[in-house]
C-alpha cells in the first residue's frame, strides 16, 4: 500500500543541492515520522526530477516536495511555492533528459498525473559551492524547513501564512 502523503526530496550529491536528500534523511530519523501510522506517510530522495518523481507521486493525496533553488533571495530563505506560479521559461528546451522540477510538475499537470495537493518547499541556495556539505545559511535553514514540512503534513496551514525564515543564521 502506497502512502497517502509523500515527502519527496529532490537534489544531487553536490553542495547545497543536497538539501532535499538531507532533509529526507532527517525526517526519516525523526520520532515524528516513525510515529505515523503505516501507509500514511513516506519519505524518499530523488537524484533529479523527471518521470521517476511523477511515478513517486502516483496515487498520493498530498506530495510535499523539498528542493534547493536559486532565485536571488538571501541564501537560506525558506519558501512555500505555489504550483500555479511555476512556468517553463520560453528560452529552454525541455526533453526527457533535462527536465527540471518546474518542467516535471508542469508535464505532470498537463498529463493529469499530479496528486490533488502539492506543497513545494524550497530553500535558497548559497552562492559559494561546497562539495562536501551545505553552506552555513542553508544548513541553518534546515530546522525551520523541517518544521514547515511537518506543519504541511499535519495540515497546520496557519504556520505557513506568515514569513517562514529569512535566511539569517540561527544563534
Amino acid at each position: 500500500m502506497k502512502a497517502r502523503t509523500r515527502i519527496l526530496g529532490v537534489g544531487s550529491p553536490f553542495g547545497d543541492d543536497r538539501l532535499g536528500w538531507i532533509a529526507v534523511d532527517l525526517i526519516r530519523d525523526s520520532a515524528w515520522y516513525r510515529s505515523r501510522a503505516a501507509g500514511s506517510l513516506s519519505a524518499q530522495a530523488f537524484d533529479r526530477p523527471g518521470p521517476a518523481l511523477l511515478a513517486a507521486m502516483d496515487g498520493a493525496a498530498h506530495a510535499v516536495l523539498i528542493d534547493a533553488m536559486q532565485s536571488g533571495a538571501a541564501p537560506g530563505t525558506v519558501r512555500k511555492v505555489e504550483l500555479d506560479r511555476l512556468e517553463i521559461s520560453a528560452d529552454r528546451f525541455a526533453s526527457g533528459h533535462s527536465l527540471g522540477l518546474a518542467d516535471t510538475l508542469i508535464l505532470g499537470k498537463a498529463l493529469g498525473l499530479l496528486p490533488p495537493r502539492i506543497t513545494l518547499m524550497t530553500v535558497e541556495r548559497g552562492c559559494e559551492q561546497s562539495q562536501d556539505g551545505l553552506t552555513a545559511a542553508v544548513h541553518a535553514a534546515l530546522l525551520p524547513l523541517l518544521k514547515c514540512v511537518r506543519a504541511c503534513v499535519n495540515d497546520e496551514e496557519s504556520v505557513l501564512d506568515r514569513p517562514l525564515f529569512s535566511g539569517r543564521p540561527l544563534p
